[in-house]
């Protein structure tokens, strides 16, 4: 684990490394299309390739319990750090300013307009508001509320999980996978909480495992790891038994520990200083992509889904997303950077 430290804001290069892989895929996955599963509130091609549909269902094996994973570590590496100061009220009311209202100024302000003038929406807009005021229908949002819901569970019992060895943890994720796949309870919110609570808790088990393997170590155990989840997604991608909870948990762990040891490995080599410039730009940027991708995907997939299936190439809506990504990220350097007039909550790292 290596950590740089930027006016007295430790920085690990692993997770930022690893942060930037996962929020790429966020977009990537997003921006593919799957017939299958396709978000009902966009406007949806009548043709996606194989491969497109393949692509997207193997980063969605992942990509999600990755941010949890990645949360937790980071959560675990802040908090042991706090021993007097550390206050349940206070760390819950960071994490609703940090949570709860970026959801909730984004759903209004931003997606539920952007719903009804870009969209497919079938529903009234007090409806929809309805339904986006109990989080229940905010799109790619929900990870917020999922996250937030789990802090509400570990921040009042954080003193105690430090004290316990790692043993103790694995079997407590180990029993909530039990407790989650079991359960006879279809409660949404206690639901989500235990679906995606093993990832948090395996994240600060990782960081307070501290692996400290050597370079060849790291990149064999990732490539290893990538290689076997690759291949056990490919033979159980169109079977039964993907839709399987435990072999769902079983993908996902290998999909997140396979980028984590990678990412480990990467931090190690000599990053040349202009691709770590823009690894930081993705990474300080990180929540104001993930707030606003879906957005774009609206208005591209509004204006320019035609040309999108004359063309039938794969991912277009990728390449048009990242040139606006790009737009985005220079007015920002040209015009907000220098007046800091941005407002603070689409600035906020998710998991600090």
């Amino acid at each position: 684990m290596i950590t740089i430290h930027k006016k007295n804001n430790p920085i690990l290069i692993n997770i930022t490394i690893l942060r930037v892989i996962a929020i790429i895929l966020v977009v990537l996955g997003h921006s593919l299309r799957n017939m299958e599963a396709p978000n009902l509130h966009l406007f949806f091609p009548h043709y996606t390739s194989e491969i497109e549909v393949f692509i997207k269902s193997y980063i969605y094996s992942f990509h999600m319990p990755l941010f949890f994973f990645i949360s937790g570590y980071i959560f675990y590496f802040i908090n042991t750090k706090k021993e007097k100061n550390y206050s349940i009220s206070i760390e819950l009311k960071k994490k609703f300013q940090r949570l709860i209202i970026p959801l909730y100024a984004t759903s209004f302000l931003v997606l539920l307009p952007t719903m009804f003038i870009f969209g497919n929406q079938n529903i009234s807009i007090l409806k929809q508001s309805i339904s986006m005021l109990q989080m229940s229908s905010n799109d790619h949002l929900w990870f917020l509320k999922a996250l937030f819901l789990i802090f509400i569970l570990i921040i009042p019992i954080f003193s105690y999980i430090k004290k316990q060895k790692i043993f103790t943890l694995i079997m407590v994720v180990g029993l909530t996978i039990l407790l989650y796949v079991n359960s006879p309870l279809n409660i949404s919110f206690l639901s989500i909480v235990f679906k995606y609570l093993p990832y948090f808790i395996l994240g600060m088990v990782t960081y307070k495992l501290n692996f400290n393997l050597t370079k060849k170590t790291y990149l064999f155990i990732g490539l290893f790891l990538l290689i076997i989840h690759f291949i056990s997604f490919s033979i159980l991608n169109n079977s039964y038994y993907i839709n399987n909870k435990y072999i769902i948990y079983i993908l996902a762990i290998l999909g997140i520990y396979a980028y984590y040891f990678l990412a480990t490995y990467i931090s190690h080599l000599k990053i040349p200083s202009s691709i770590w410039k823009k690894i930081l730009i993705l990474d300080n940027n990180s929540f104001s992509i993930y707030l606003f991708h879906v957005v774009v995907l609206y208005i591209i997939l509004y204006y320019i889904i035609i040309a999108i299936l004359q063309l039938k190439i794969i991912g277009s809506e990728l390449l048009v997303f990242l040139s606006l990504a790009y737009l985005y990220q220079y007015t920002y350097k040209r015009f907000y950077q220098k007046t800091n007039s941005h407002h603070f909550f689409f600035r906020l790292n998710i998991i600090q």
